[in-house]
């Protein structure tokens, strides 16, 4: 990443009217450097310069604003309508602004665009999730496990069954992310949000502190991860925020 923006930098030094070096500086600032005032400036200049960089939406989402969030979002929804990335990014924008019925029927659009992209069936069961319709996102978490067995999906998916009241799913959902980290990479917020759904605070704020060492990009969500809301009381989640400059 440091090399990323160094190279971004440079190609600004050489001609700062390139969108996409704009772009990408915006990214960076958005997903590693957590500077949300830099993330901000430069995505919003990069549409100026090619508007068909859309990343904005999500960043208006992360930062709790909402409304303009959902316009940003269903305006690139517009403008890219086949793109399963934006329709299942519209899903989420929906599902943190607390629009769940319109995260499903969003979710479900992106599944019949392509009713092989886990992507989609991840989106519709956190918005089953939010409405305590436990089977169906149950239903549609598994079906993303069966398409693309990944430690996103694995963790999404211990999370349902854990507040479903599965406790032994979730367990050995948790479990398997545990082994599998022996043979790979998972993002430690995928264990986080696991013992958050079994209500273990102290180990969901210890795998929290390790995706906030890790630099993980799901720290930029933080402020509105529907997951973690029975942490937000918490004065340690207040402390996590601060750390990543976060408003409260």
């Amino acid at each position: 990443m440091p090399k990323a923006k160094a190279a971004a930098l440079k190609a600004l030094e050489l001609d700062n009217t390139l969108a996409d070096a704009h772009y990408h500086l915006g990214v960076l600032a958005f997903w590693y450097d957590w500077d949300w005032i830099t993330a901000e400036t430069e995505m919003k200049r990069a549409i100026e310069l090619d508007p068909s960089y859309t990343m904005y939406g999500l960043y208006l989402a992360a930062m709790g604003r909402h409304e303009e969030a959902v316009r940003a979002q269903e305006m690139t929804q517009r403008r890219f309508p086949l793109d399963l990335q934006f329709s299942m990014d519209l899903a989420g924008v929906y599902l943190s602004a607390g629009r769940l019925d319109q995260a499903i029927d969003e979710a479900r659009k992106t599944s019949e665009l392509d009713p092989n992209y886990w992507g989609a069936y991840q989106e519709l069961g956190l918005a089953y999730e939010r409405k305590k319709q436990f089977p169906e996102a149950i239903a549609a978490l598994e079906k993303a496990r069966s398409l693309d067995n990944n430690p996103s999906v694995l963790g999404y998916l211990g999370f349902v069954y854990a507040a479903a009241g599965k406790k032994a799913e979730a367990q050995r959902v948790l479990d398997q992310l545990k082994g599998l980290s022996k043979q790979r990479h998972v993002p430690p917020y995928s264990i986080a949000i696991i013992y958050a759904g079994l209500n273990d605070k102290d180990q969901a704020f210890e795998w929290l502190n390790k995706a906030y060492d890790d630099r993980s990009f799901f720290i930029a969500l933080l402020k509105v991860e529907t997951t973690l809301d029975n942490l937000r009381p918490d004065p340690r989640f207040k402390e996590l925020l601060k750390r990543a400059n976060l408003p409260e």
